[in-house]
């Protein structure tokens, strides 16, 4: 009776709609990796094992992430087909791909790059990004594929960016460090009026001293001629030097006490823009020591 049973169990897992479906899908991805078409392939090959999981669509998979050299992801393929338990009655295809990927998998884990990122900063990295892809921020150690890549560090408000390159099995050390650069100077307006103040204010100290030396000058005749206390005791032809000595003093005083005014005022504002307190320092994050970290086993 167990022989009659057989056959008719074998029929009904080939006609098991889900590997069918899969079977079609795996198909298709090997008519892509045919043609070259690794890129084509791997999609398909990962619906069909979703549809029904099986360790040889897996190690299909990783050869293929592994000749566009994504070797992490082809280690974690190889890895996923080692950790899986197969059961007693498995297909011989399945025991043969559980066995191809344990002895691939060391060599292709030996191909995975490694970025060291050794942050020197007064704020804790809040972002850590590789190739566009969020890694954990508490990590020290990225695998990576060997190639190009770019890493982004974000701590508090300072961002910095670096590209790099690793070959296979090759460790890239990057130190980040983070510093304070001074703002930019804010625009002295009011520097600037203190000089207009100030420059107008001595102005019209010279005029004024101009006009007071004048002043004395024609005084000190008229004290000769006239007397130093009986001025009203000039005769009639002083009197336009009298008339000249009064605007000249006159004119001295107004040029003398505006020009005090004006350096006064400049002064103040001299003084208050100094006493503006001057914008924090930006914080600035930056990522240097880029070299190579020798590994590996021989």
């Amino acid at each position: 009776m167990g022989a009659a049973v057989a056959p008719g169990t074998a029929r009904a897992e080939e006609n098991d709609p889900a590997r069918v479906k899969a079977r079609a899908l795996a198909e298709k991805g090997d008519l892509a990796f045919g043609t070259g078409r690794c890129d084509q392939a791997v999609p398909m090959w990962r619906q069909a094992d979703q549809v029904f999981p099986a360790p040889t669509l897996k190690l299909r998979i990783a050869h293929c992430d592994a000749l566009l050299g994504k070797v992490v992801d082809a280690a974690a393929a190889l890895q996923a087909i080692v950790d899986t338990k197969l059961p007693p009655d498995a297909p011989p295809p399945w025991l043969e791909a559980s066995a191809q990927a344990a002895l691939e998998l060391p060599a292709t884990r030996a191909r995975i790059a490694k970025l060291v990122v050794e942050p020197h900063v007064t704020k804790p990295l809040t972002q850590v990004v590789v190739d566009d892809a969020p890694r954990p921020v508490d990590a020290a150690t990225f695998s990576v594929d060997p190639g190009h890549h770019r890493l982004v560090l974000i701590s508090g408000t300072a961002t910095a960016e670096r590209s790099f390159d690793v070959d296979d099995g090759q460790t890239r050390k990057l130190v980040a460090r983070s510093y304070l650069e001074p703002a930019p100077e804010p625009p002295h307006t009011g520097r600037t009026v203190a000089y207009t103040f100030g420059a107008a204010g001595v102005a019209a100290l010279a005029v004024g001293t101009i006009f007071g030396i004048a002043a004395l000058t024609v005084s000190h005749d008229l004290d000769t001629i006239c007397g130093s206390t009986h001025r009203d005791a000039c005769p009639t032809d002083q009197s336009s030097r009298i008339t000249k000595l009064k605007t000249d003093a006159v004119l001295s005083d107004a040029f003398l006490a505006s020009g005090v005014v004006l350096v006064g005022v400049g002064s103040i504002f001299f003084v208050r823009d100094v006493r503006t307190p001057k914008p924090d320092p930006i914080p600035k994050l930056t990522i240097t020591g880029s070299r190579l970290v020798l590994g590996g086993s021989f």
